[in-house]
């Protein structure tokens, strides 16, 4: 039986040990063996272009209990998120308002996505059609907005809202008195046994009496029907 040279089988074994190395799979993390966990997500990511045209900037805001918000410039999304530590993703959206404008679609992509993993600041998105790298966002003013504090004008005749930190409801519609309370429900504000007096006032729209749900972006309170349709807006007050 015939002997191979010991330089000959060195080399077989670099050129075996080479195609396993490129056989192997890459980390989803960018973290080695450490996996990636819901707390590397928290935060609001963006993309590193500015929107001017827009309302506000387009963002994904990971919360926490595995809830996600998000907004496209114009319109705003909550779902949950379920992270494995490989960075495999699954995820669910809520409703959205369907309000056209020059933003980018972040809620529509990261619904699709199948996996995420984070570099330093930087966060790649994989999805079913398109990938997505975002940055970490250190500007207030972008991501989810708290929704206490008053809406509208105060003025007589004017509608407004004034949603309490303790979860109270109270406004008027420009003629009428409105109590009530509200939750934030997938990254949107309910509405919940709202009430309101019953006088005639003449030239006095009464929209804000069919309110439901509100969706907020850029300090701006967009509020819809219990079907869906967009009823108006009310710009943060206080």
């Amino acid at each position: 039986m015939r002997i191979a040279p010991l330089a000959s089988t060195a080399a077989v074994l670099l050129t075996a040990a080479v195609v396993l190395a490129g056989c192997s799979t890459p980390s989803t993390t960018g973290s080695g063996d450490a996996g990636i966990d819901d707390d590397a997500l928290l935060g609001t990511w963006v993309l590193e272009e500015e929107f001017a045209t827009a309302p506000e900037t387009p963002y994904l805001a990971f919360l926490d209990d595995e809830n996600w918000v998000g907004s496209d410039g114009c319109n705003t999304t909550a779902g949950t998120f379920d992270l494995e530590s490989n960075g495999q993703i699954t995820v669910t959206a809520g409703p959205s308002t369907l309000i056209a404008c020059d933003g980018a679609p972040l809620p529509m992509i990261f619904s699709s996505a199948t996996s995420v993993s984070i570099e330093g600041d930087a966060l790649t998105i994989l999805g079913a059609d398109d990938d997505l790298v975002l940055v970490r966002s250190t500007d207030v003013n972008v991501g989810p907005q708290d929704p206490a504090g008053v809406w509208g004008s105060t003025d007589a005749g004017q509608p407004y809202l004034e949603l309490g930190s303790d979860g109270t409801l109270t406004g008027n519609d420009g003629c009428n008195g409105l109590s009530g309370s509200w939750e934030l429900s997938d990254g949107s504000v309910e509405f919940d046994d709202l009430a309101m007096t019953l006088m005639a006032c003449e030239g006095v729209d009464t929209w804000l009496g069919l309110a439901d749900r509100a969706f907020l972006q850029g300090g701006v309170m967009t509020i819809t029907a219990d079907d869906g349709t967009v009823i108006g807006q009310l710009t943060r007050a206080g």
